[in-house]
């Protein structure tokens, strides 16, 4: 069979994720390893910043639903916590060596402004937060399971999306139902018709798309033998992407809600 890459490598939308990202720095990474970037070592430290959000995401949202009574405008904190977080992670894009020190501060930020936001959505929309998280790591770890075995295969990347986002309607409908069984009453986001389903498998199928052009994306540059320096870039890059896919299903879910 002949091999055929997946044609997305220079199409991410993270701009964290393009060409001009990788070649072009005030401080270009100088190599103090012979070691090369893997994908396992990028994937490893993606799960470490998820560790850091959601441990203060945790933080925040406990003290959302304690202070929620009281004078302090979560909101703004929130919008000040992100301001934080994009003010240090920017300068990712420009010390890319620094980027181990860099970005869990910025997850961490990033964790105290979702926090409380997600806490209140919560409790406007009961279940959508937990929903857009099983989502948002299924389609992550779907993606990464794809790569371990059709990466390189000739593979169609449409077929590729649509069957990600049907799984991901059997997944989304399967979870809510397993969880009402546990106790957990969510319901669900909407009726089982096909007009409500067909906004649903688009959602899902731009999400897959995108992660997909990332992903792939920081494959060529493992395939140009970058350095290991660029792993915690490259983590940290496709973090950001993952904190967004989950930003949007959770807007999707409250307005299907709404």
């Amino acid at each position: 069979m002949d091999q055929k890459p997946l044609p997305f490598e220079n199409y991410s939308t993270n701009f964290l994720l393009r060409d001009f990202a990788f070649e072009h720095s005030f401080n270009p990474v100088e190599s103090n390893t012979h070691n090369k970037m893997s994908m396992g070592g990028v994937v490893n430290k993606v799960y470490l910043l998820a560790l850091f959000t959601l441990l203060s995401s945790r933080i925040s949202w406990k003290v959302y639903n304690e202070w929620i009574s009281t004078e302090i405008n979560f909101v703004a904190l929130s919008l000040i916590s992100l301001w934080l977080a994009s003010f240090i992670g920017f300068f990712a894009f420009y010390f890319k060596s620094q980027t181990k020190f860099i970005a869990p501060f910025t997850a961490f930020f990033l964790g105290f402004s979702i926090g409380p936001l997600s806490a209140h959505l919560d409790s406007q929309f009961p279940g959508v937060v937990i929903l857009a998280l099983i989502l948002t790591a299924g389609i992550f770890e779907g993606i990464l399971l794809m790569y371990q075995f059709l990466h390189r295969k000739k593979v169609d990347v449409f077929w590729i999306g649509v069957v990600g986002a049907v799984l991901g309607i059997v997944i989304l409908y399967t979870s809510v139902f397993l969880l009402n069984q546990f106790g957990l009453v969510i319901p669900f986001p909407h009726e089982l018709t096909i007009f409500l389903l067909i906004p649903l498998f688009i959602v899902l199928f731009g999400s897959i798309i995108t992660m997909i052009a990332s992903v792939e994306f920081i494959i060529l540059q493992i395939s140009k033998e970058r350095t290991e320096e660029f792993e915690w870039y490259s983590a940290f890059a496709l973090f950001i992407s993952l904190v967004w896919l989950y930003v949007d299903l959770v807007s999707y879910l409250v307005r299907r809600r709404d």
